[in-house]
Order: structure tokens, then C-alpha cells, then sequence
């Protein structure tokens, strides 16, 4: 997860922060049951951890408020949402193939990997320099290498 080049690092930040940020209010309502004090002290974490996340959230923010400051409250509110969303569904992915087949993909060997670079080839790209097989779009050339043999091998055959 670290080295995810499309994933922003704050983003990384801001879904553990979120979860966190759950955690404290989780652990601040079990002790209220038990101890008010401990339960004021996960709540001043709780706030602490929403700083930071509001903090890890200004670049993003003032871009906001340059362009519309009327979405500012939702943006912040969505922002939060969206880590917590991501931060569930990455650990619902990891806990869901963890140990199965589906977890450990097969790499590409050397000569897979050939014929799959010989067959996206440079015969035509696209303005933003993209390049697909035959005119194709990207999603028909990788039909075609799933077609022309066992470019992607799959572990559940």
C-alpha cells in the first residue's frame, strides 16, 4: 500500500486517521459505561485525530474555497466519508484474499511479458500518448492478449 504510485500519500494518511478517528469514539463509548473520565479522554483523542485529519485536508480545502466557498462544510464532511469508504474497502480486500488463490497472482514470465509488449505496440496512439493495438481501445486489447493464449495466467484454472 505504500508504494501505490495512484493513490496520493495523504489520502493513505487520511484513511488511517478516519478509522482512527472511529476507533477513539468506539473506545470513548465503551469506557463511558465503565469510567466518564477515560470516556472525555477518548473523546479529546477523538478531536485531536479530527484536527489532524482537517489539517492533512487544507491543500485540498483552500482549492475549495477559491472556487466555491458554499461546498466548503460538505467537502470536508465527504472527504471523510471517502477515506473511511477507501480505508473499508482496502481492508475488506486484504481480509477477503488473504490466504486464498486469488490473493497470489501469478507474474508474467520473461517471455509473456514479450509477446504482451510485441502486441501493444506503437502502431497508433492517441493524443496523450497512450498506445493501442491494431486502432483498438485499451480494454479491446487486453480482450485480445486474454484471447491470444496465457498472457494473464490465472491461478484459479
Amino acid at each position: 500500500m505504500v508504494k501505490d504510485s495512484h493513490t496520493p500519500q495523504v489520502l493513505k494518511v487520511q484513511m488511517l486517521l478516519a478509522a482512527a478517528v472511529l476507533a477513539a469514539l468506539a473506545f470513548a463509548a465503551v469506557t463511558a459505561l465503565v469510567n466518564t473520565t477515560t470516556a472525555w479522554l477518548g473523546l479529546a483523542f477523538a478531536g485531536l485525530l479530527v484536527l489532524f485529519f482537517l489539517v492533512s485536508a487544507v491543500p485540498f480545502l483552500a482549492k475549495v474555497w477559491q472556487r466555491d466557498r458554499a461546498i466548503l462544510l460538505p467537502a470536508v464532511g465527504l472527504l471523510w466519508v471517502r477515506a473511511l469508504a477507501l480505508g473499508f474497502g482496502f481492508a475488506a480486500g486484504t481480509a477477503g484474499f488473504r490466504g486464498s488463490e486469488l490473493g497470489r497472482r501469478a507474474t508474467l514470465s520473461a517471455s509473456q511479458r514479450v509477446a504482451k509488449r510485441a502486441w501493444i505496440s506503437p502502431q497508433r496512439s492517441d493524443p496523450r500518448g497512450l498506445r493501442y493495438p491494431h486502432g483498438a481501445d485499451c480494454a479491446g486489447g487486453e480482450a485480445r492478449l486474454a484471447w491470444a493464449g496465457d498472457l494473464h495466467p490465472d491461478p484459479r484454472r
